[in-house]
């Protein structure tokens, strides 16, 4: 037989021929039923399903926009048991994209035109386009279809616009079993308006930050969301947070709460003038009424004062009593609740600006008290200034430079229109450079400071410590009865002071006792004390004082004496033939008796005067007179005269001499203990400018002071612009102001950044000129070559509210109305208004919550300082500010605007599905684990009696076991598909299933044990 083929057939079968031998040769390294079926290529063929996973990788989503997604899937398989799962990657699949809000509604995500999923290093990604949705949280859901099965995956993803979140409650304070109310106000973050429906989550915490309350409550209209929380009555006191969170926006809140009462009543006190100055006496006058208004009469006040400044006050304001009179702690106030308080003078050595406070308590005759405080003012001058310039707020010599002045009263009143004159003070032809103020006391001068000089700052005054007190009771006895009444003691303690000048006799630490005889009246029959003339004063003393009437007593008072902090007078003392040795003691007594005379600040040195002393054989008389000595200090003829008006002319000896003698005592004064010269206030001094400032409104001359400011430096280049302030439309003109230091070419252009765009401005006449655009707002910045200057554009929109009550005052129980008036631009709009009422009395207990509790979430403006200590940024934006020169100064330092907020941020996540095998195999296991011991159970009952279980029995019994949970619905399978057998279940699992764990009834069991775990791997059941 002949066969005939053509060379076209011959082709198809030598191509058919190598295809067959290529099979045969994969065959053996790669598992083709797994390839041609799944599209995975592995080395073996898998045992059961394969399943699949997948991971989504979503970045740079935004809403209105494009966004990438990836996916990767990943093949699950085991050609054995559970102990190894292996994987293996796949791409062949096909994927749609929803995005499905809380509500379950899905929305299909469709790809970017032109463009598919791209296959790429085991990824499929494609482009996807975001509708516009609202602020919430979402699931983008990926159907995933393959030859593996069709699979779901949803990726949690969230889409907020940046925004900013206030929160408040109602009052600071509440009560266990109290109601807390709390609101609170999200605004998006690029213009601060207000986010309607806003998902949010409010959380309160007690104490010990345990979350006590987690609700879901969205923001309503206005942005506005409300809310609250009961507290029991066995409520944990403490601090509780309130916080309400949207997305990454989130703001808190927290509230005391403990057991209080309102106070019925209130105490309230001002100065009678908004300040003091050197040589004048503060008076405070104030008020203790109930909350009702009526008067609290006859309250008790007890006050407990500070200070706060550069300036020392004087010691005798801190210490009780003293000379020179005391600031007043105690206050009665009359039947009209009515007090004043008329305070020492004040010192002539005033300087600066410095603050006397005090604490008040009241207490009624019920003994309630409550608290209050009032602040003084003293000032050193009538006006007050602070500056600011372009030069590191210094001046530099040469320079034509501007100065920002700000003129106020001490008390911070701007001196609207007034005259500013600024002149050298070290220089009296000077005639000084002069400007008016703006509304805000600012004016702008400009002015060449000259060469720096020495400037010197005086030093504050010294003062020294309040003297310690020299006696101290360090024991008291009674000899007669044994036992010391509290009266004595306490009247002994009052005696205390009245023994201060005998400490001016002694210049060593001294234990004296006094013994005191004390009739049953209370009076002091006698006293014992020592020889000393120390003794002596403390024995004088004693005996002018009075007890508690009682019984008769004798008392031993242990006294500790130190030295007084006084002057004292010492003696060098010549004679001829000799001195008496009757005369130093004597001589030494009588000085000390000079020292409460003697200046405080004198210096030490030898008296200008000497005494001439004489005695006579058999007189016990010591005779003195007064001669000059030429070797003395002329600058001590204080203390001369201070002991030439004490000692008397004769002194007693108290022994007489055996010889006339006589002598030249000469007399030096020794300084009293106190601060190294070194270490008193010293004068400062600085290169720099010392001015003197006055300020003249309408006519009349306010006052008076003086400005010390450091040189400054001049930057290389400068941009100043017209105004600071302008409104959309405007016109600005920004000069380029060079500095010495500057060598390079002006530039060409300037760069401005209005909003998130970037312009570039041409150069003309050193200037640009800048048209701003209708729509913008908030900060302009020009910059170049390092300089910057900033304009901030003020929305002509900006929201103010008003409200007044119906009636100027209303009876117990009346109903007041509220009159509330919202103007957008000046023009009536509607707007939302929160009101909270609060007793006002709270306000003593806890902080209330003030005007400027929303201040948080406005955009911050970065400052090096605000200007002359007050002016910020924020006062700018909000038009608190109007003067001109105000605002310049204000922007002078302001240092970076705020950073520009996105509309949205773009989101981006990451999510997987995972193949839990062993937890599945698991829940499976113990479904059929459960039907084996039913099984176990009825072939327990109907075996014959001498039949035992046997492994192939329990084997038996596992199989019967899985047909009845397949018979009634339940899975028998294991992740990859197939039925539970034994020889595939792990170890742990498998010892459950073991006869001697099935079995109950040991009779039934062989007594011959066979190892359950070995018999399974090697049958195989």
């Amino acid at each position: 037989m002949s066969l005939s083929v053509d060379r076209r057939t011959l082709g198809v079968l030598s191509a058919a021929v190598v295809l067959l031998l290529g099979l045969v040769a994969l065959s053996s390294s790669l598992c083709v039923t797994a390839w041609w079926r799944y599209g995975i290529s592995v080395d073996q063929c898998p045992d059961g399903k394969v399943r699949p996973t997948y991971e989504l990788t979503a970045r740079g989503l935004q809403r209105g926009g494009e966004g990438s997604i990836s996916l990767q899937g990943t093949a699950h398989y085991t050609t054995d048991g559970l102990e190894q799962v292996h994987q293996a990657p796949f791409e062949d699949f096909q994927a749609s994209l929803a995005l499905v809000d809380g509500a379950g509604k899905s929305q299909p995500l469709e790809r970017v035109k032109d463009t598919g999923w791209e296959a790429r290093q085991g990824l499929r990604s494609a482009r996807i386009q975001i509708p516009v949705v609202p602020d919430g949280e979402y699931l983008l859901r990926a159907t995933l279809t393959s030859a593996l099965g069709t699979e779901q995956l949803d990726t949690p993803v969230a889409f907020y616009a940046p925004a900013r979140v206030h929160v408040l409650t109602d009052r600071p304070l509440y009560e266990p079993g109290q109601q807390i109310q709390f609101r609170s106000v999200v605004l998006r973050a690029q213009d601060l308006t207000p986010l309607d429906g806003r998902p949010g989550v409010w959380t309160v915490t007690d104490p010990s930050g345990q979350v006590v309350l987690e609700e879901k409550v969205p923001a309503g209209p206005w942005g506005v969301s409300s809310g609250s929380f009961p507290l029991d009555r066995g409520a944990p006191t403490g601090r509780w947070g309130i916080r309400w969170s949207s997305g990454d926006a989130t703001d808190e809140a927290s509230v005391q709460v403990e057991p209080f009462t309102v106070p019925r009543f209130r105490v309230e006190a001002a100065p009678a003038r908004p300040f003091y100055r050197g040589g004048e006496r503060p008076s405070v006058q104030g008020a203790v009424r109930y909350a009702s208004g009526a008067p609290v009469a006859n309250a008790t006040l007890q006050l407990s004062w500070t200070a706060q400044g550069d300036w020392p006050p004087p010691s005798a304001w801190s210490h009780e009593g003293a000379a020179g009179g005391a600031l007043p702690t105690v206050a009665t106030a009359g039947r009209d609740g009515r007090f004043t308080l008329e305070l020492p003078p004040i010192p002539e050595d005033l300087s600066g600006r410095n603050t006397l406070s005090a604490t008040l308590t009241a207490i009624d005759s019920a003994g309630d008290r409550v608290g209050g405080a009032v602040s003084i003012l003293l000032s050193g001058d009538a006006l007050a200034v602070d500056t600011v310039t372009e030069l590191g707020d210094g001046l530099v010599e040469g320079l034509n430079n501007r100065l920002y002045l700000r003129a106020t009263t001490p008390d911070g009143l701007p001196l609207a229109g007034a005259t500013l004159r600024v002149r050298r003070a070290w220089d009296a032809k000077d005639p000084g450079v002069s400007g008016v103020a703006d509304e805000d006391g600012v004016a702008s001068l400009q002015l060449d400071p000259g060469v720096p000089v020495n400037v010197v700052v005086p030093p504050m005054p010294y003062r020294p410590p309040p003297p310690q007190p020299s006696v101290s009771l360090e024991g008291l006895e009674e000899l007669i009865g044994g036992e010391v009444s509290l009266g004595d003691q306490v009247a002994m303690e009052k005696a205390l002071s009245a023994f201060e000048p005998c400490a001016l006799f002694t210049l060593e630490e001294q234990s004296p006792q006094l013994a005191i005889r004390i009739t049953p009246s209370g009076a002091v029959s006698a006293v014992g004390s020592g020889a000393s003339r120390m003794e002596r004063c403390l024995r004088e003393v004693a005996q002018g004082r009075r007890f508690p009437a009682g019984r008769d007593r004798l008392l031993v008072a242990n006294l500790g004496i130190a030295p007084a902090n006084a002057p004292w007078v010492g003696a060098e003392l010549q004679g001829s033939p000799e001195v008496p040795s009757e005369v130093p003691g004597p001589l030494a007594d009588a000085l000390m008796g000079t020292r409460a005379c003697l200046p405080a600040g004198a210096a030490e040195g030898r008296l200008p005067r000497a005494l001439e002393w004489r005695t006579r054989a058999g007189s016990d008389q010591l005779e003195l007179s007064w001669v000059g000595d030429p070797n003395a200090e002329t600058t001590l003829a204080g203390a001369a005269e201070c002991l030439r008006s004490r000692l008397p002319t004769r002194l007693g000896l108290g022994r007489k001499p055996s010889s006339d003698a006589m002598g030249i005592a000469a007399l030096s004064l020794h300084a009293a203990d106190g601060m190294d010269a070194e270490d008193r206030p010293q004068a400062t001094t600085f290169l720099g400018y010392d001015f003197l400032v006055s300020a003249t409104l309408e006519g009349r001359e306010v006052g008076t002071t003086r400005l010390r400011m450091r040189p400054g430096t001049v930057p290389p280049l400068r941009l100043r612009p017209s105004a600071v302030v302008v409104s959309p439309g405007d016109k600005v003109e920004v000069q380029l102001l060079r500095g010495p230091g500057y060598s390079a070419s002006l530039p060409k252009q300037v760069n401005v950044l209005v909003g998130a765009a970037t312009r570039w401005l041409e150069v003309e006449d050193k200037q640009v000129v800048f048209q701003v655009p209708p729509d913008a707002t908030g900060w302009l910045r020009f910059e170049i070559q390092g300089a910057q200057a900033l304009v901030y554009v003020r929305s002509g929109s900006d929201l103010s509210v008003a409200i007044a009550p119906d009636q100027p005052a209303y009876r117990p129980g009346a109903l007041a109305h509220l009159k509330l008036e919202t103007r957008v631009g000046g023009k009536p709009a509607a707007a939302a208004v929160g009101l909270f009422g609060v007793d006002e009395t709270l306000g003593q207990l806890a902080p209330l919550e003030g005007a400027q509790s929303l201040a948080r979430v406005r955009p911050q403006v970065a400052m090096s300082a605000p200007a002359f200590g007050t002016l910020d940024a924020q006062a700018l934006m909000l038009g608190r500010i109007r003067g001109f020169h105000a605002a310049a100064a204000t922007v002078l330092r302001v240092t970076s605007p705020p950073p520009r907020e996105q509309a949205d941020r773009p989101v981006g996540v990451r999510h997987a599905s995972v193949l839990d095998a062993n937890g599945e195999l698991t829940d499976v296991f113990y479904t059929v684990l459960s039907e084996l011991h039913a099984q176990a159970r009825r072939w327990e009952a109907s075996a014959a009696k001498d039949q035992l279980a046997s492994p192939a029995t329990v084997a038996g019994l596992w199989k019967a076991s899985l047909v009845a949970c397949e018979s009634r619905g339940q899975r028998i399978h294991d992740a990859f598909g197939r039925p539970l057998r034994l020889s595939f279940l792990p170890e742990d699992l498998l010892a459950l299933t073991d006869p001697r764990a099935v079995i109950v009834e040991g009779t039934r069991l062989p007594e011959d044990v066979e190892n359950w775990n070995q018999w399974v791997a090697e049958e195989q059941p």
